[in-house]
């Protein structure tokens, strides 16, 4: 049976949690100024955020200030985007970042937006775990790739927290009640290289690993630039901005959101039938769908008719399933044209 809208939103309403905010990474560093998940809520449905006092959520408000080569030190306004390396040590600014630093890294300092990092081995490999160093207590989110096809968002503030295969790194290193000049973020980015690819995780001990491979042992090197980005500011909006354009024109492999122009379709109400019908899809089912949209005033105007996943194994293989799977098919599409129009 449809949902109205007003349904449709009340269930929307009543289930949302944070980890389910399909929000951009830099619009979670908003969380800060929520104080209830009420708002959280405006930010996800309505993009409204009201500017309050801090919020009560873990992921920003537990202090946790990193240790400096003074203790006590005041973080500098302006701190330096690149990444320095003192006694093997990782360094921005004043800041100690990372502590033990793998001999098999040397940095690029040609892009003033951040630091670019490359790898020399002994051998040959095509898969190799490269210690990072270990980090600091301090909280960040992380962008991870839960499923081949699926990247989900998580935040901690332990590093041991930090999931495998974690692919975007935010960190906030200043303390919580930091002024606006003592602010400071960083952001570490696993990147394609060539034939190969990065991905994060962390060791038990709090050291951040980052796993570098082809996925294919025939094709190894023991050379790899550009496998990882590094950047520090004082403020996460620019940090973000810059720093994913700099990898995109170094790696020539993505484009930021800045240099996309976005598809038409993203101007109308889209509608996907997956949650709404799993596997168990039909054209009657579909326009009873459509027409509940269409009665609540707000008609669908693209369509995606989802019967799952690609199968790694073929069903169908006989020929008379398979050509009745086809006559399905044609039949529902036939059903769709008689019965669907442009409301």
């Amino acid at each position: 049976m449809g949902l109205s809208r007003d349904d449709n939103q009340k269930a929307a309403l009543g289930k949302i949690k944070p980890v389910d905010a399909q929000v951009s990474i830099a619009e979670m560093s908003m969380l800060k100024d929520l104080t209830n998940i009420a708002q959280l809520k405006d930010l996800v449905l309505d993009k409204t955020v009201t500017k309050t006092s801090h919020a009560s959520f873990p992921f920003l408000d537990t202090p946790n200030p990193m240790r400096t080569t003074e203790p006590g030190a005041q973080l500098e306004q302006h701190q330096s985007h690149q990444a320095s390396v003192v006694k093997g040590d990782i360094y921005f600014g004043k800041t100690l970042f990372l502590e033990g630093l793998a001999p098999s890294v040397s940095l690029d300092h040609s892009d003033t937006r951040g630091t670019f990092f490359n790898i020399s081995l002994s051998s040959a490999t095509s898969e190799v775990d490269i210690n990072l160093g270990k980090l600091r207590s301090c909280n960040f989110i992380a962008g991870t790739r839960q499923k081949v096809w699926w990247m989900v968002p998580g935040w901690g503030k332990n590093p041991t927290e930090i999931p495998t295969e974690t692919q975007f790194l935010l960190m906030r290193l200043s303390h919580d009640g930091a002024s606006t000049a003592q602010e400071q973020y960083a952001i570490i980015l696993p990147l394609v290289s060539g034939p190969f690819r990065s991905a994060l995780k962390s060791s038990p001990s709090g050291s951040i690993i980052l796993r570098v491979e082809t996925g294919d042992s025939g094709t190894a090197r023991s050379d790899v630039d550009n496998v990882v980005f590094m950047a520090s500011a004082s403020d996460p909006y620019k940090l973000l901005s810059e720093g994913f354009r700099a990898a995109s024109e170094r790696v020539k492999t993505f484009k930021p959101r800045q240099g996309k122009q976005l598809p038409k379709y993203f101007d109308v109400f889209g509608y996907c039938t997956w949650n709404a019908f799993h596997r168990d899809i039909s054209a009657p089912g579909i326009v009873k769908e459509l027409e509940s949209f269409r009665d609540a005033g707000v008609p669908v105007r693209t369509l995606i008719m989802d019967d799952g996943w690609q199968d790694t194994v073929n069903p169908y293989q006989a020929a008379a399933v398979k050509r009745t799977r086809v006559q399905k098919i044609f039949a529902g599409l036939m059903y769709m044209t008689r019965n669907v129009v442009e409301w």
